[in-house]
């Protein structure tokens, strides 16, 4: 019986004597391209071919003009990326109405417009973020995924990421026990709310709830109190506004700089960028827990 005929080995595809198509069948690939990095990690190719070149890591070879790297000299480049995660914020309240889904929205595109890759997560079941991205012509794709800017996309619980984020926000439901998933998978949390008599009680129950559970996520940070709808020459709300700042300092959380009331707002606009601040004070925190400085903005395609 004749020998069965060998296929010949493709020397482009051959890397320092391995054939690569043989490699890239086994489930833990000896070698590695820049795409593949990129995958793995979530950068850019870019942002991947510039880090190999700064740590000083050579490829072993090419294969159509591709460089093919070994993994164990870029390991100790993927697990530090593979494991950084985002800062993730939830914005909840025990109380619906209180700005939460705006407050989400504006907060996204104030760091997105700071260079920070946003994910947004609509755990609410009215949808009402998912509606708002689809009425203003985010694209959506086969997974669920709204892309509404180059960084900002809101991804259902359980599609893949596009890209590696540096924030995630949590739009969360009205009731508390069903805003809990999100508080819990956050690193801080923020309250919006309205300026108005039953916006104060509902605020005060929220802080007790998080002052009496705090031993359960003690690692959890209140960004703030967002006060938002303040009409400077109602007297009334000032007089709010006094009873949330002695909350605030009762609970020891932070108040924020209240939204000022702009029909901006109505739909969606950016004029006077009013979450600006609140965008700031995120970064601030992430920076903070990250202990290593702002996220590197990765480089454009």
């Amino acid at each position: 019986m004749a020998a069965s005929a060998r296929a010949p080995v493709d020397a482009s595809r051959t890397v320092q004597g391995v054939s690569v198509a043989a490699a890239s069948r086994s489930p833990l690939t000896e070698f590695l391209t820049p795409p593949e990095i990129a995958r793995l990690t979530g950068l850019s190719v870019r942002t991947i071919s510039r880090r190999l070149v700064q740590a000083g890591v050579a490829p072993v070879g090419r294969a159509h003009r591709v460089p093919h790297y070994r993994r164990s000299d870029v390991t100790d480049l993927l697990i530090p990326l593979r494991s950084a995660q985002p800062y993730r914020v939830a914005i909840a309240h025990r109380k619906g109405g209180q700005g939460k889904t705006t407050t989400t929205f504006y907060l996204a595109r104030e760091l997105a417009a700071k260079g920070q890759k946003v994910v947004l997560r609509d755990t609410d079941s009215q949808q009402s973020l998912t509606d708002i991205l689809d009425g203003l012509g985010a694209r959506r794709d086969e997974f669920g995924r709204r892309a509404f800017l180059k960084r900002l996309v809101l991804v259902p619980d359980g599609a893949p990421l596009p890209f590696r984020p540096d924030v995630e926000l949590i739009d969360t439901p009205p009731a508390l026990d069903d805003a809990l998933p999100g508080i819990r998978r956050a690193d801080g949390v923020i309250i919006p709310m309205l300026i108005e008599y039953q916006g104060v009680m509902a605020l005060r129950w929220m802080l007790e709830y998080l002052r009496a559970t705090r031993d359960l996520q003690p690692s959890l940070c209140v960004v703030g109190v967002q006060p938002t709808r303040l009409f400077p020459r109602r007297q009334i709300q000032a007089r709010f506004m006094k009873e949330v700042q002695e909350l605030c300092v009762a609970y020891e959380v932070p108040l924020l700089n209240p939204i000022v009331e702009d029909a901006s707002v109505l739909s969606f606009a950016m004029r006077g960028h009013l979450w600006r601040p609140l965008a700031q004070r995120v970064l601030d925190l992430a920076r903070a827990q990250a202990g290593a400085g702002a996220p590197e903005a990765e480089d454009a395609e």
